[in-house]
């Protein structure tokens, strides 16, 4: 599918773009005020009832070239890999050219993040991709 011809559901040069589910919030600070796009995947891109499995939100900053995948998650660190992996095979095509930053934000306590599984992965994105509890807010500009 080409990212580029759905219709995000916030974009422009504001300065917090907020991703928020599940007990979980992801803060986008658009400090230099680029100009960003802001989608819905699961429920906006892809219907509800889609059989693939995909990200929450993905956030595209046009001027750095800069694509976050961000899923939302109580408790299940393989799946979000999972649905984040996915994401980026389905919608990377359109935005070849941008890097790719995973988030994963999760609500558990006792969830293993250091596991190999979650290791191998952060280690795939040499050190773009953030695994983070509850909140994660960082500058995406």
């Amino acid at each position: 599918m080409d990212i580029n011809s759905c219709t995000p559901f916030q974009e422009g040069k504001q300065p917090i773009f907020k991703s928020v589910e599940k007990g979980c919030e992801h803060i986008g600070k658009n400090v230099n005020r680029h100009g960003i796009r802001h989608f819905k995947v699961d429920g906006e891109v892809f219907s509800r009832n889609s059989a693939e499995v995909r990200c929450d939100y993905l956030l595209l900053n046009d001027t750095d070239k800069r694509a976050y995948y961000i899923e939302l998650k109580g408790s299940d660190i393989e799946k979000a890999i999972q649905q984040i992996e996915n994401s980026i095979r389905l919608l990377h095509s359109g935005i070849q050219d941008y890097r790719v930053y995973p988030r994963i934000i999760y609500h558990s306590r006792t969830l293993d993040t250091q596991g190999s599984k979650a290791q191998k992965w952060k280690i795939k994105y040499r050190g773009k991709a953030i695994i983070h509890s509850r909140k994660l807010e960082e500058n995406i500009s």
